[in-house]
């Protein structure tokens, strides 16, 4: 008979460790099932293992993995310098902020604040996909560029005025895209009215995600599009 801890949450949360090392990406019904937990009482022990960063949720297919790497005080200081710059940003800038990072081979939208100001808001929201193509902006540019391999082998366009498409031959697309890009705004907005202008964030000299502004081009701007790329690229993030 299994002995009873006197810290029964401690060792739920230890078996849940010791069960994805064996069975990583596993579903909540597929842990709570194995380890005959209510899903309700699972669900948070998974919450606060995924807010200390030892597991993480894929924002594809919901399902939860160790993260590989024992959460250091460096991660929860870029995590609440994270917040900070975002919450600047969206305030300064009167822009969505947006947080992306690759999930599974993915460019998954992470973390966003939208501007309260605004009742119109982005439709994209936490948990968004963004493709590697054939459409190039801001955002896949980036994460691209630091990995070429990740462009499709097709034709490609990006917005041009008029919301038209304008389009790239993959020969020219690699062209653009052959050295990683700090940073890179789109000029012109989407068939929606958005516009976006990404900056590169680094740990370790290693692209650890992209950090974005997005723009509702039909309501009143605060400043110049160039201007707000010039204070984005200022935030220090990262290295």
């Amino acid at each position: 008979m299994k002995q009873k801890s006197k810290a029964p949450a401690l060792a739920h949360g230890i078996e849940v460790l010791m069960y994805l090392s064996l069975h990583n990406q596993s579903s909540l019904e597929k842990i709570a099932q194995a380890l005959d937990l209510p899903k309700s009482s699972l669900l948070r022990y998974m919450d606060t293992l995924v807010e200390y960063d030892l597991v993480q949720r894929s924002s594809v297919d919901k399902s939860y993995s160790l993260t590989g790497h024992f959460p250091t005080a460096d991660d929860h200081v870029f995590k609440s310098q994270l917040h900070e710059v975002m919450s600047y940003l969206c305030t300064k800038t009167q822009c969505t902020t947006e947080w992306y990072e690759l999930d599974q081979g993915k460019i998954v939208l992470k973390h966003q604040l939208s501007f309260s100001g605004h009742e119109i808001k982005i439709t994209a929201a936490e948990g968004f996909v963004r493709e590697f193509g054939p459409e190039l902006e801001a955002v896949n540019r980036i994460f691209i560029s630091h990995d070429l391999d990740k462009l499709p082998g097709t034709a490609h366009w990006s917005y041009s005025e008029n919301h038209e498409h304008q389009s790239i031959s993959l020969a020219k697309a690699k062209e653009q895209l052959a050295e990683p890009l700090p940073s890179y705004k789109d000029d012109y907005p989407n068939s929606n009215g958005i516009r976006r202008m990404a900056k590169a964030v680094y740990k370790d000299n290693q692209l650890l995600g992209v950090l974005a502004l997005a723009q509702i081009t039909f309501l009143p701007q605060v400043d110049t599009w160039e201007n707000i790329f010039e204070q984005l690229k200022t935030e220090q993030l990262g290295d």
